[in-house]
Formats: structure tokens, sequence, C-alpha cells
């Protein structure tokens, strides 16, 4: 079975709320075009951003600041993939 990869970058912005982006790939490192990614807040269990990749897997949204998100990644074919990730002004790679 094929699996989902994830990766997440988040950039500071000058407002409350950073940018997420990163690229969908396969475990055989290609890429997964039209992939959704929804961000579901674990405090309020509202979804808080979405995102659909584009052609070249690559995905990007913005959420607020010191919360932590549910991250679903999801596409015919493939096992949904899930993750939490926590949102601060520091920038990840």
């Amino acid at each position: 079975m094929i699996k989902i990869f994830l990766s997440f970058f988040v950039f500071f912005q000058i407002t409350y709320a950073q940018t997420v982006k990163g690229l969908i790939q396969d475990s055989l490192k290609i890429p997964l075009p039209y992939t959704n990614v929804i961000a579901t807040n674990i405090n309020s269990n509202k979804v808080s951003a979405f995102s659909i990749a584009d052609e070249k897997g690559y995905y990007e949204f913005k959420l607020k600041n010191n919360q932590t998100y549910s991250v679903e990644v999801s596409l015919m074919g493939y096992a949904t993939y899930y993750d939490t990730i926590t949102v601060s002004k520091k920038k990840i790679n």
C-alpha cells in the first residue's frame, strides 16, 4: 500500500495567523495533486482551514497562532493520513 506523506512548513506572518504550506507525496516521493487537506481546531472541534493541493502537490492555508489542530489528508485510492500540529511563531522546516 502506498502511504501519503505530509510536509509542514510554517512561516511567520505579521498578523496573528501563520501560513502553513507544504508538499504532499506518496511513499515513492511522487507528488499527489488535488489532495484534500483539512485542519480542525482540537479545542473547538471546528474546521479552521482547508486546501486542495495544486497540480504539483503543494497546498497552503492560514491558521491562528498558539492553537493545536488535527490535520486530515485524503485522496481517493489512498489511506487517509492524520496528524496533529501546534502553530507557533517559530519557523519550522
